[in-house]
């Protein structure tokens, strides 16, 4: 069933310029950075599973309780959990997979059934350097979870958006620049269309594609 969707539900999904949303709006931030991956594979069972490490500073920062992440960042099939890492859990917190995937020969093919179920979960910054990817989480309160979109669908729809006001209402579009979101829609258009090129072409080719470094 198709139903409307506010620009106020699209604007705080958008990573580029979530700050400058954040002062405008005066809300709390809603993405937190994940700090590190690790991906668990005991050879004896032909398991894999992922854990997922958090900054517990960063929860304090924007007060989110660590169950409240669970929830708001679509973690449902995570759990909080010790880490099987060399970080102190006093300063990261691991989400751990509730359910391990299994497999029969390869590992990689767990390893594709977990990155096929978390590839719309997890936001990503291209960068130019090593790692070339910050990864975050979205933590969206109950009241927005059914407007909830992946990272490169929300880019695409206010991309669509500012193009429609430009050709159609550019007028409107110079109020835009000149309201209290104007600079969240200058990071937007100067930062998300590059971004995404590089979204969809790691998404199409299956592996990560960065923009060059500049020397």
């Amino acid at each position: 069933m198709s139903s409307p969707l506010h620009l106020g539900h699209l604007l705080p999904q958008i990573l580029p310029g979530h700050r400058l949303w954040c002062y405008a709006t005066k809300r709390a931030e809603r993405f937190l950075t994940i700090e590190d991956f690790d991906v668990l594979h005991p050879p004896a069972t032909k398991q894999v599973w992922l854990n997922l490490y958090l900054n517990r500073k960063d929860l304090e920062r924007i007060n989110i309780s660590e169950a409240r992440v669970l929830s708001q960042a679509d973690l449902a099939e995570f759990e909080v959990a010790s880490g099987y890492s060399w970080y102190s859990p006093k300063d990261l917190i691991c989400y751990q997979q509730r359910n391990p995937d299994s497999y029969l020969a390869d590992p990689a093919e767990a390893l594709t059934q977990i990155i096929r179920r978390s590839r719309n979960k997890i936001w990503d910054t291209v960068k130019t350097a090593s790692p070339y990817r910050k990864p975050y989480i979205y933590c969206c309160p109950p009241a927005e979870q059914r407007v909830r979109l992946p990272q490169m669908l929300s880019i695409y729809l206010l991309m669509f958006f500012l193009g429609s006001v430009t050709r159609y209402s550019p007028g409107d579009f110079e109020d835009i620049l000149d309201s209290k979101y104007g600079p969240f829609f200058d990071t937007f258009i100067s930062e998300s269309p590059m971004q995404l090129l590089y979204l969809m072409a790691s998404d199409i080719l299956g592996r990560e594609v960065s923009k060059p470094a500049i020397i």
